[in-house]
C-alpha cells in the first residue's frame, strides 16, 4: 500500500461520520433540488466560517499556495455555474 492510499484510508472514518451528520447527501449532485440543498449547506458553511482564521472549519488553507484560477476571496454559491465550477 502507497503513502497516498494510506492517507485515503486514514480519513475514511472522518468522512463516514461527516457523511451522518451532515444536512445533505454528499455525492454526486444529478439533481436541480439536491443542488439547491447542496448549495444553502455550502452557503450555510460560509456564512458561519466567513473569514474566521481560527475557526476549526477553516482547515490549514494558509500552508498551501492558491490555485490557479481560484477567486481572491469566498463567494457565494448563488448559481449553478459557480456551484460547479472546477479550478
Amino acid at each position: 500500500m502507497n503513502a497516498a492510499s494510506r492517507n485515503v484510508d486514514d480519513v475514511v472514518p472522518a468522512w463516514r461520520e461527516l457523511e451522518a451528520r451532515a444536512p445533505v447527501k454528499l455525492c454526486s449532485i444529478h439533481t436541480e433540488r439536491h443542488h439547491k440543498a447542496m448549495r444553502e449547506f455550502m452557503n450555510k458553511l460560509l456564512d458561519e466560517i466567513g473569514d474566521q482564521e481560527s475557526h476549526p472549519l477553516m482547515g490549514n488553507w494558509k500552508r498551501h499556495e492558491p490555485r490557479v484560477g481560484a477567486p481572491a476571496s469566498r463567494e457565494r454559491l448563488g448559481t449553478k455555474d459557480a456551484a460547479t465550477r472546477r479550478w
